[in-house]
């Protein structure tokens, strides 16, 4: 616990850390032995840190992030203790009672590795086949986080060649690729929502769906009522999140910040993500990864070169 005392200073203010440890102390001391002073579990820092990768807060999950990659590169061999947690899918989507988003910390987790394939790709080989695993997953088919994944194991791959089998990398490298294309075509789509609600849950028609869904809708040419249905599928019959009253009960954190931080006015991303904000964001990428299996996407073609939704799509929310 040294190592965590010691990076604390990246995670909290100085006028805090007295409190933390006092709280850390508290939580541990019923667990400690007389004696030999033997933690009897080690609810490792590992699992409190992966937490905080998926707390409401933006900045508080950029903090843990870095904080976590320092604590890597210092010791390689912590690489699995982190990885052991993309196994925490408690109170998935997320957590009734703490700050806690298991897609968030899955999405940051992919992040950090992503960072460190750059910096330490020798010491993620050994790991390789968690990245291959998450990127194949046909349940979870989260077109950022599996895009993330597929991007670590080309940087492992460039470094130390045929860590993987050429059949295995070819199918990663068309992993998130679009099967087909609509080129010119001009195919219409249809938004088709403002003055109608969907059937089974109320997603926000001002932003999510004016600005967020329609980017679905301009990289498939799709109606917008069938994207709806779709992100229902997920959310109500996935997740059993019938309304957004449901949501309202979880209040894990200071509601009191500014408006401005919580917001998605037109299409922007929110500082701190309340539960249904969180929701629609990452039913999004579901949607979209479950539809590239199914559907073309739009090409335009243009004198100096093409242009594809998807890939914008792509770079707009990971680059």
């Amino acid at each position: 616990y040294e190592k965590l005392f010691n990076y604390m200073k990246y995670l909290i203010t100085e006028e805090d850390s007295k409190e933390v440890f006092y709280d850390l102390i508290l939580r541990y001391e019923k667990r400690l032995k007389i004696g030999n002073i033997v933690l009897e579990s080690k609810e490792n820092q590992y699992s409190y840190l992966y937490k905080l990768l998926g707390h409401p807060d933006k900045r508080i999950r950029w903090k843990t992030l870095h904080t976590c990659k320092e604590l890597i590169i210092n010791d390689v061999s912590i690489i699995s203790n982190f990885l052991e947690q993309l196994k925490n899918t408690e109170g998935f989507p997320f957590h009734d009672d703490m700050t806690f988003y298991p897609i968030a910390s899955k999405e940051s987790m992919m992040i950090l590795f992503f960072r460190l394939s750059f910096e330490i790709p020798k010491s993620l080989k050994a790991y390789i086949q968690i990245f291959i695993d998450i990127s194949l997953d046909e349940e979870f088919p989260h077109i950022i986080i599996r895009h993330i994944a597929k991007r670590i194991i080309e940087n492992i791959e460039k470094a130390f060649p045929s860590t993987v089998s050429v059949e295995l990398f070819q199918k990663v490298k068309l992993l998130n690729e679009p099967k087909s294309c609509y080129i010119d075509e001009k195919k219409k789509y249809s938004i088709g929502h403002r003055n109608k609600k969907t059937k089974r849950f109320d997603f926000d028609s001002m932003d999510t769906i004016s600005y967020w869904y329609e980017d679905i809708c301009r990289v498939f040419s799709l109606n917008m009522y069938d994207i709806l249905e779709k992100a229902e599928n997920w959310v109500v019959d996935k997740w059993g999140i019938n309304n957004r009253r449901d949501l309202d009960r979880i209040d894990s954190w200071d509601r009191d910040e500014s408006y401005s931080l919580k917001n998605h006015m037109h299409g922007s991303l929110p500082v701190i993500e309340e539960p249904i904000r969180h929701i629609e964001y990452h039913v999004m990428f579901l949607v979209m990864g479950e539809y590239l299996k199914e559907i073309p996407v739009n090409v335009s073609h243009y004198s100096d070169g093409d242009f594809c939704e998807y890939q914008e799509f792509i770079d707009r929310y990971f680059n």
